[in-house]
């Protein structure tokens, strides 16, 4: 029995959770995973659980994810650094449906015990091949740090903080059997600062998300943006919002009841779309990403950027157990490499970006 290849749930010990405050969590509770081959997170998540008390006008399962002011993890630099909102909808976009609210809390509710789930995929649904995005284990046990920053006011219809409200987080980790050094990915939200605005990218942007951070109920309706232009993205002239939905929709396998992107008075507007067999060869390769509102910036307005950047040369020699990257180049030019799943490819033919960018494993190496 290998129950490590399909995924165990390894958990850290609960946290308090304090209005306002940041708490980062070491990652000893990966540390059993050492003894694996070649260690991965597919995904952490933050549970918060804690009693409900004195619910005035009801609070919104949809609001719970604002628990979370911002959620980061880093190693050699950021790799993910989101805000609970954000990555409420970045759930949608990858999961549809599968991406569940807890239910609303009517008014007057008073010690009715709440959880709520919030999951940072760091290997996405949406993609031909998940285990390509995996964070190696090392990844948090070197150096890595993951921070959660608490709202520093609750949601709408949230009284006050109870004394056993806590947060607790759950990895799944799988043995990839093999080492491989990832795709790296970097999520960052940040906000619109100006209707027309180039963003920073620096690499394969695989999906682009226009949406809102606000402290109250809900999101900053985003229905009066019918319309955008880009020219990194080579959109015609005044190009309508209804095609990115309709192109967010075939996509999805299944709609959430409050799905951000196809609401009446949507949250959330897909400006890049990940493919459910988006392939890395496909993603648009850019230096910066140029976005056109056509009209003021939304109150609160958030963009979201997924990209894959370049690995770190040193972290990449560590994974494989060499000393530098000159002597993990060497063994390549000796014994060529692996892509993916696909055959090894010739060093010298081989792409020097997209090797950058792209999975690989060292031919030979178990």
């Amino acid at each position: 029995m290998t129950p490590e290849l399909f995924g165990i749930p390894l958990r850290s010990n609960p946290e308090p959770f304090v209005l306002g405050a940041a708490k980062t969590i070491k990652p000893d509770y990966l540390n059993q995973a050492r003894n694996m081959t070649a260690p991965e997170v597919w995904g952490i998540e933050v549970r918060f659980t804690g009693t409900v008390g004195g619910v005035t006008g009801g609070a919104l399962g949809r609001d719970a994810a604002k628990l979370f002011d911002t959620v980061k993890f880093r190693d050699d630099d950021d790799v993910y650094n989101v805000s609970g909102a954000g990555t409420r909808v970045l759930e949608q976009l990858e999961y549809g449906a599968k991406q569940i609210d807890p239910a609303d809390v009517t008014s007057g509710t008073t010690n009715a015990t709440y959880v709520y789930s919030l999951y940072i995929p760091f290997a996405p649904w949406r993609c031909k091949r998940a285990k390509d995005f995996a964070v190696p284990v090392a990844n948090f046990l070197d150096g890595g740090e993951f921070t959660i920053q608490f709202c520093s006011a609750l949601p709408t219809g949230w009284n006050t903080a109870q004394s056993d409200w806590q947060i607790q987080l759950f990895a799944d980790v799988r043995d990839g059997r093999r080492k491989e050094a990832k795709s790296r990915r970097r999520i960052k939200e940040e906000a619109t600062p100006a209707q027309e605005f180039d963003y920073q990218v620096n690499g394969y942007l695989r999906s682009l998300v226009l949406t809102s951070k606000l402290t109250t109920t809900g999101y900053t309706t985003l229905a009066g943006f019918t319309t955008f232009n880009s020219r990194s993205l080579k959109w015609p002239a005044a190009f309508q919002s209804r095609t990115l939905l309709n192109m967010y929709r075939r996509e999805a396998t299944s709609l959430a009841t409050n799905d951000e992107f196809t609401l009446a008075a949507p949250g959330a507007i897909a400006l890049l779309c990940p493919k459910d067999d988006q392939k890395i060869g496909c993603m648009p390769d850019l230096k910066t990403v140029h976005i056109d509102l056509l009209q003021a910036v939304p109150a609160s307005g958030r963009i979201i950027t997924d990209t894959l950047i370049d690995r770190n040369p040193t972290r990449q020699a560590t994974l494989f157990n060499y000393t530098g990257p000159g002597q993990l180049g060497a063994a390549i030019k000796a014994k060529g490499m692996v892509v993916g799943e696909a055959n090894s490819y010739p060093t010298a033919a081989f792409n020097a970006d997209l090797f950058r960018k792209m999975p690989y494993r060292i031919a030979g190496n178990s």
